[in-house]
Parts: structure tokens; C-alpha cells; sequence
């Protein structure tokens, strides 16, 4: 069994009523902006969530903007790490684009990561129709651990914005 961390943070990760985990941006909301929902990491490491995609974030007609898609793949990708070690600060995002995402259609997303040596953590993300299972998206990230003085170091208290 994979043993979380301890409890998230609140600048890292917002435990939210309905099992979610937020960003620091989406704190003020109290909601993921984006919509993700249930996310839960299993005793085997792999986070899963679900969403739906809706109007606010239509790309094409009747589709998800691909900056949503890259969005909610930035998010669960780097939750694999905030339940699992502790906060880290994405270093490299590649999505692949494999079918139009549909609005308003349940869909999956997992992620799971290995750390390395060196505090970096490589991880895969996926986003999936969650009715017929099929691979919508998909991405790898790099995520390099940091602590909680990270964005004071870069002159940004944890409520203030960097430029």
C-alpha cells in the first residue's frame, strides 16, 4: 500500500468536502475551476479522478479547448505528487492530443509517477471517456520537489502573486 503524505498543506493542496484536492489558485473559489472531482490515490499510487468539460472552456464546437485538456492534465499529474510527497513545480508538460474531448460527457483521468534520486518525479497522465474507456489525451510530466519556501525564495509571499 502506498502511504500518502502528510495531510496536503493548504498553500500545496485544499482537501475539499467531496475528496478533491485544489490548487492554490482554485483555494479562493473553493472549487476546482476546472472541474475535476473525486480525485483518490489508490494503495497502488495511481490517482484517479473524474470531470466534465463544460461551455466555459469550448474549444471547438461541441469540444474541449485544448487548454483545458492541458490543464487537467497539469492537475492530476502533479497531485500524484502532492498526496504522495509533498509539493513540487511542474518542469516539463507534454500532451498528446490523441481524440476530440467532448463537453458535457463524464470523463476519467489517472496519473501515477516514479520518483527519481534527484527529487524529480516522472509521471503519466491520461484522460478518458469515462463510458466507453477510450484514450482522449495523454501526458507526461517532470515535476521537481521543492519545500515550503519555494515561492518566497522567488520573492512571492504565499499569497502573493509573482510577476
Amino acid at each position: 500500500m502506498v502511504e500518502p503524505a502528510p495531510a496536503p498543506r493548504p498553500l500545496f493542496g485544499v482537501p475539499t468536502a467531496d475528496r478533491g484536492v485544489l490548487c492554490h489558485g482554485c483555494t479562493t473559489a473553493g472549487r476546482c475551476r476546472f472541474g475535476l472531482e473525486r480525485i483518490e490515490l489508490d494503495d497502488d499510487g495511481v490517482l484517479r479522478a473524474s470531470a466534465t468539460c463544460t461551455d466555459e472552456f469550448q474549444g471547438g464546437p461541441g469540444m474541449a479547448h485544448g487548454g483545458w485538456i492541458s490543464a487537467v492534465l497539469a492537475d492530476v499529474t502533479g497531485f500524484v505528487i502532492i498526496l504522495r510527497a509533498g509539493f513540487a513545480v511542474t518542469a516539463g508538460l507534454r500532451v498528446d492530443f490523441r481524440r476530440p474531448v467532448p463537453l458535457h460527457q463524464p470523463l476519467t483521468l489517472n496519473a501515477h509517477g516514479v520518483a527519481s534520486d534527484d527529487g524529480r518525479w516522472h509521471v503519466v497522465g491520461e484522460l478518458r471517456d469515462a463510458e466507453s474507456d477510450v484514450l482522449l489525451a495523454g501526458a507526461e510530466a517532470v515535476f521537481i520537489e521543492q519545500d515550503e519556501s519555494y515561492f518566497d525564495r522567488l520573492g512571492g509571499g504565499s499569497d502573493t502573486p509573482t510577476r
